[in-house]
């Protein structure tokens, strides 16, 4: 059976998704489709074209991985529920993240020793805590708040895709010892903070800009830059993602290349440093995705074999959702794998489209990227944020080449300051003239015309009617490729193809359908708003 792990990844998912939303074990479903199944085989005429998707094989792995995902989603919703109800006034923990200084107070991540459990940390602003220290913390537990408004933020689901169980306001905190917990995450940290260091020094106030392109850090840096980037479609550069782990490993290859080591060295030194990579800019979605799909293309060519993109997909997928399957709320997760997935699904059609138009090929290459990604985002965008943007292609071409350079001048030049730093002073110029350039873009993007349009939130049902759409018209290009209709029977294939314009009047029809309703509603509601005040 082809891509298997694929099929445990969408049952996993499957599984999940039932557990959070009906909170009920999915084996009695399970079985009623088995024996569904079952007898769907026995079925002659149009039914028996459908038999490769209920085989034996598939129905097993997608029954017992979709069994293990609800069992795991069911546990730590439990887990969840039973801190909640619990008092805490004393733990004992390590500090996992650097304080964060805030308005009224300063703010970090503390692992309790017993129990593993994640806690964000609020104390005052004259107490210094540093990562790793082993402190002792008597204070007042608060569970996070849960959606109380129609629309409104759950901040008891974000949690959760961080692993953190709520928020302890530290009244008196006691440091038993210094520099604990593990030995890599310490060294990792202490680089990422001279990292800063060497930046500021010689970026001065674009330091903010670098750190966010290269590490994600954006604490401080300017509202109205993060703004800009967000308006002009540009704000997946400072969330770090493929993007730039692609720009590492292509960085790496070249260098490591010239030096002469070997293939197979080159492709475990890659290995090693995207798992720092990972350790160095924390275990974010799109992070993980990017750097274990790297190492899978790695691991294949150490041990020269073929790797495939789905099975890279689903495997990176899996390890996230198995460590967290609470992470399938994250919406940076959401967007990261829609992109990529569009991108491994639209890119080819695209780019044959556009070739036969434009004669410059990389140029071709790159639009079809950027629209094949925003084919599967924009409902998600639009559901999400309410905003469609129509200077995002104009955006992104016009920074692709040099949001490559400033990932790779950025790192080189702060390595290279630990050496020789008048060649870091050097590079460091050239950065600086790249990220005034960079910002520069944004900021005109941002306050063009539609690069920002605020847009009702669409139904959900359609949001789910759109992917069905795009599901049929990708299965429309793979029927036409004469080298795919092997796959199905000639005459199974002309039997799917000729239904498919029926399928896609009836997703257009049921649009429609909703629209209207959203439009002109038949019942009268009134919503009343929780400010969150009690009597």
């Amino acid at each position: 059976m082809k891509r298997p792990v694929l099929i445990a990844c969408i049952g996993y998912i499957v599984g999940i998704i039932w557990g959070l939303y009906l909170k009920i074990s999915i084996i009695p479903f399970y079985i009623i489709l088995y024996f569904l199944s079952c007898f769907l085989l026995t079925k002659k005429k149009e039914i028996r074209y459908f038999k490769i998707f209920i085989k034996g094989n598939f129905l097993l792995i997608f029954f017992i991985s979709g069994i293990l995902g609800n069992w795991e989603i069911n546990q730590w919703e439990k887990d969840y529920q039973k801190t909640y109800q619990q008092t805490i006034e004393t733990i004992v923990g390590i500090v996992e993240s650097n304080p964060e200084e805030k308005e009224y107070f300063k703010t970090c991540i503390v692992k309790e020793i017993e129990t593993n459990k994640k806690y964000i940390l609020r104390f005052q602003k004259d107490i210094f805590l540093t990562y790793g220290d082993f402190i002792k913390i008597k204070g007042e537990y608060e569970k996070p708040s849960i959606k109380r408004n129609y629309g409104g933020f759950d901040y008891s689901s974000y949690l959760k895709t961080k692993k953190i169980y709520g928020t302890i306001i530290g009244e008196k905190i006691e440091v038993l010892q210094k520099e604990q917990g593990n030995l890599v995450l310490r060294i990792v940290n202490k680089l990422k903070i001279s990292m800063m260091e060497k930046a500021e020094k010689l970026l001065g106030e674009d330091k903010d800009l670098l750190m966010g392109i290269l590490i994600g850090e954006k604490t401080e840096l300017e509202e109205e830059i993060q703004e800009n980037f967000r308006k002009s479609s540009l704000s997946h550069i400072l969330a770090v993602s493929g993007m730039h782990v692609q720009y590492i490993i292509l960085g790496m290859t070249f260098l490591l290349e010239k030096l002469s080591i070997g293939k197979r060295k080159t492709y475990v030194l890659i290995t090693i440093i995207l798992i720092l990579f990972m350790l160095l800019v924390g275990f974010t979605s799109s992070v993980v995705r990017a750097c274990i799909m790297g190492m899978i293309l790695m691991g294949a060519k150490i041990v020269y074999r073929k790797s495939d993109i789905q099975t890279g997909i689903a495997i990176s997928l899996l390890c996230i959702l198995i460590n967290n399957p609470f992470a399938i709320y994250d919406l940076g997760l959401i967007l990261s794998y829609g992109g990529t997935i569009g991108i491994v699904l639209f890119t080819k059609p695209i780019a044959t489209q556009l070739k036969k138009k434009i004669p410059f090929s990389k140029i071709c290459d790159m639009i079809s990227v950027i629209l094949a990604a925003q084919i599967v985002l924009f409902p998600i965008l639009l559901y999400c944020f309410n905003t469609l943007s129509l200077t995002f292609l104009m955006a992104n071409l016009l920074v692709s080449t040099l949001i490559e350079m400033i990932t790779i001048l950025g790192f080189i030049c702060i390595f290279i300051s630990y050496i020789l730093y008048p060649l870091a002073s050097f590079i460091a110029f050239i950065l600086k003239l790249f990220l005034f350039l960079l910002n520069t873009i944004s900021a005109f993007v941002s306050h063009l015309p539609f690069s920002e349009i605020i847009l009702p939130t669409p139904p959900f049902i359609n949001v789910i009617v759109y992917f069905v759409l795009l599901g049929i018209i990708k299965y429309g290009i793979y029927l036409k490729s004469a080298k795919n209709l092997y796959v199905f029977q000639k005459r199974q294939s002309q039997w799917l193809y000729q239904y498919q314009k029926k399928m896609l009047i009836i997703c257009l029809a049921v649009m429609l359908i909703f629209n209207h309703i959203s439009i002109f509603p038949l019942t009268l509601k009134i919503y009343f708003i929780d400010v969150g005040q009690r009597r």
